[in-house]
């Protein structure tokens, strides 16, 4: 049977034999399925191995990152069936004929000085925001104000899309002469939110761990594989991907590749994960050639995967009575109390990017505004409202 490497490179020549300029996301997707299958050794790829890659590698992916994933693994699928692919047609611009003129000059303007995946976010959301003016019964762009905007940005669905596009488009119309006055001022802000951290107290973290049974084979596998998260902030993949050949007892140094970045990462082997590994490989781990330190523990023996990871996570907060609220359930949280931690303690960025294997530094930087103890001793006086903002105000409220 072909291998999955022949079978990628057939795949990615399809692709390329329809029209496909870039194969890109495609390549990415695949490249991370053989990189599965040989952590799992596997040797043959089905449908049923595709599904056991997807529900591994979603439990450690944003949301924005999931859909390239699925969408590769389908199209694969589809290819080994003898299914025809074939290229998405492109939408066609829908504009209200008021707003036309005014869009093809836009059109042009950001074509002109942006890249291309910001020209095609900025035309798109404007065309929505076009349609929602047109809806509310503006028949020219002079005929946009303060208060249609206002009532435009009340129906739109996605708030910060249409802030965006809208601010972007009436400062270019101002500029060109197609608007007397600049309201691009007057458009409402929205900001994405970001998630915040999931962080868990000392007392949590302690009621977990000691709730994991020493007298079961899953118990010293789960405390070890909890005490490497929380203690050394490993993600669940490299906490899955670990050798015993990384683990190094006369250095008492762990040190492997990181399945996100591909960069090599050192951590220090801490007395009480030490003292947990040792108990697990010689008490608890099923006898096995496979190199992971981490196994299943009914047959057929196999890595731990992240989904599992995940799920031992959820069940030992549950055993401990913690309340998780809005916060994340799985391994991911370890490593976000751990952040936090460092940064409350007064660590640098730079230590919190090292402990962490991060790559670049301002990846640490959103833990420090929930360190809200020493950000109160950064606090200062509101000054008085003054210049362009008074001005602004004293427009609105006459």
């Amino acid at each position: 049977m072909t291998g999955i490497k022949q079978q990628k490179e057939d795949f990615l020549n399809y692709l390329k034999g329809l029209g496909y300029k870039d194969t890109y996301t495609y390549k990415r997707a695949i490249d991370s399925l053989e990189k599965y299958m040989g952590n799992h050794m596997v040797t043959e790829y089905s449908k049923e191995v595709g599904v056991a890659f997807l529900a591994d590698a979603m439990a450690d992916l944003p949301k924005n990152s999931k859909g390239y994933l699925r969408r590769g693994i389908r199209r694969f699928d589809d290819f080994l069936d003898g299914k025809e692919l074939s290229i998405m047609e492109k939408k066609e611009e829908i504009c209200p004929k008021q707003f036309a003129e005014a869009y093809s000059l836009y059109k042009a303007f950001l074509e002109e000085t942006m890249r291309p995946a910001t020209v095609k976010n900025l035309r798109g959301s404007i065309l929505v925001a076009f349609r929602i003016l047109d809806q509310l019964g503006v028949t020219t762009v002079q005929a946009i104000s303060i208060n249609v905007i206002r009532k435009a940005f009340v129906e739109a669905g996605s708030k910060y899309r249409f802030t965006s596009s809208m601010r972007s488009f009436l400062r270019f119309s101002h500029k060109n002469g197609l608007l007397d006055k600049d309201l691009s001022e007057f458009v409402p802000h929205k900001k994405l939110r970001k998630p915040v951290p999931s962080v868990y107290t000392k007392a949590e973290q302690d009621s977990v761990l000691e709730n994991f049974s020493d007298e079961t084979s899953v118990g010293l596998r789960d405390r070890a594989i909890t005490l490497i998260a929380l203690k050394l902030g490993v993600r669940s993949g490299d906490i899955c991907n670990l050798k015993i050949s990384d683990v190094d007892f006369r250095t008492k140094k762990i040190t492997f590749v990181q399945n996100k970045n591909s960069a090599w990462h050192q951590s220090e082997l801490l007395p009480e994960i030490e003292e947990a590994m040792v108990n697990y490989l010689n008490n608890g781990r099923p006898s096995s050639g496979l190199p992971n330190v981490f196994l299943s523990e009914k047959p057929p023996i196999r890595p731990m995967t992240t989904h599992a990871v995940h799920d031992l996570t959820t069940a030992a907060l549950g055993r401990a009575g913690v309340e998780a609220g809005e916060r994340k359930k799985g391994a991911h949280a370890w490593r976000s109390t751990l952040s936090s931690e460092l940064v409350s303690e007064g660590a640098s960025h730079a230590l919190v990017s090292e402990a962490l294997g991060h790559l670049d530094l301002a990846s640490s930087k959103k833990y420090v505004k929930y360190d809200i103890p020493n950000m109160r001793n950064c606090a200062i006086e509101v000054p008085p409202i003054t210049g362009r903002l008074l001005e602004l105000l004293k427009k609105v409220l006459e």
